[in-house]
């Protein structure tokens, strides 16, 4: 079974940035666009040209996210119900993933029609974000990669909101 490898790292304090690398490149580089309740962030390649967007949709208490592609509408990202779930569902026209979380936000398996595709992880006791993913070479990459911001977004929200 042949796996692509990616890291994310965030890179800065107060206005953080990610960096998505496929061995040992920079794939994208993900910031948060402007100030605004919408919570917006871009996905840039190398040249500084947006690919993707993931936007937060505001809901009360529902973490729920789209991510568009060139304008496109690619995936709805939504966190499971539940007090103590960290789970979330990845719906598009073409694929369903189910992420499966544990308590602390680390680790993270991903399936499609019950086949695991792939893994995220997150190193702890790291006071930056690193993740690692491991994907099947036939997921979509996109999808994941937009998935794997939207855990680090959920993480900074509940660390706001246990802190206030």
């Amino acid at each position: 079974m042949e796996f692509k490898l990616y890291s994310i790292s965030k890179k800065g304090f107060l206005r953080p940035r990610y960096e998505i690398e496929h061995d040992g490149k920079i794939l994208y580089t993900v910031r948060k666009k402007g100030f605004s309740i919408w919570n917006v962030h871009g996905f840039y390649d190398t040249l500084g040209t947006e690919v993707m967007v993931i936007r937060r949709r505001p809901k009360l208490f529902r973490l729920k996210y789209e991510l568009f592609r060139n304008g496109r509408h690619l995936a709805y990202i939504q966190r499971e119900k539940g007090a103590f779930k960290n789970n979330f569902i990845i719906d598009s026209i073409r694929h369903y993933y189910f992420v499966q979380g544990d308590f602390s936000l680390k680790s993270f398996t991903i399936s499609e029609d019950g086949i695991e595709v792939g893994k995220i992880s997150r190193k702890p006791f790291k006071r930056k974000a690193r993740y690692g993913i491991a994907l099947k070479t036939d997921a979509d990459q996109d999808q994941i990669l937009g998935m794997a911001i939207a855990i680090e977004i959920t993480r900074s929200i509940k660390r706001r909101r246990k802190s206030a």
